[in-house]
């Protein structure tokens, strides 16, 4: 039972493929900006085997896909919600005044998305709402 799969996300737009080698993706180009897929599929794959995480009991109910869903959602809210204002927040960092942190607005909706999508608690167990 993945917490992966239950992920309600119908706002945001489709997930792009992790492998965007060949993809007409209409988010390949942004997403390549962002972090190479292709890269980022061999690190995690070929050079520090992540799939074999899916052998420990823990891990079990797992699967390259699980992973690849996961990362997917990550790089859907890093570009609709983060990378639009990246360049704004660098040149209006956060500040601390009168007991509140002050940011820029855009910065509200891209935590809600990361926290809808349940990454804030991804480590914990299931049974603690995390995707284990």
């Amino acid at each position: 039972r993945s917490t992966i799969t239950r992920i309600n996300l119908a706002t945001l737009p489709p997930q792009p493929d992790l492998d965007l080698g060949h993809s007409k993706n209409r988010y390949a180009i942004m997403s390549e900006s962002l972090l190479s897929s292709r890269n980022l599929a061999f690190e995690l794959y070929e050079v520090l085997d992540a799939e074999g995480l899916t052998r420990r009991e823990r891990f079990a109910e797992h699967s390259r896909e699980t992973f690849d869903a996961a990362l997917g959602t990550a790089r859907t809210i890093a570009e609709k919600y983060f990378a639009p204002h990246n360049r704004k927040a660098d040149e209006n960092e956060p500040r601390y005044e009168n007991g509140e942190a002050i940011l820029i607005p855009e910065v509200k909706p891209a935590v809600d998305a990361f926290l809808a999508a349940g990454f804030l608690n991804a480590s914990r167990d299931f049974e603690a709402g995390g995707m284990q």
